[in-house]
């Protein structure tokens, strides 16, 4: 697995593509990561916002600081990205 991730924005999307590093991922944080977003699932939107920060500090070694700068689309195409990635078969 590579240190970093290339989050790839759709077609619609206004945001360019950019990198991420990545912690070094193992079973837990796949099923640390799968627990947050399937709990998420019946959060409402502050909550989901903190689970999907939560989630970050966990899979990448972005800093709260760091992810702050983030806008919440960019926050979201990064989860969404790490869930595809911890997903694949490897």
């Amino acid at each position: 697995m590579a240190d970093k991730l290339k989050i790839k924005p759709n077609s619609k999307s206004k945001l360019s593509e950019f990198e991420i590093e990545i912690n070094k991922w193992n079973l837990q944080t796949r099923r640390d990561v799968f627990r947050f977003i399937y709990k998420s699932q019946s959060m409402d939107k502050y909550s989901l916002f903190d689970a999907r920060c939560d989630i970050l500090l966990l899979a990448t070694k972005l800093t709260e600081e760091q992810i702050y700068k983030y806008s919440d689309e960019e926050i979201e195409l990064m989860v969404e990205t790490i869930y595809q990635e911890l997903n694949k078969k490897k």
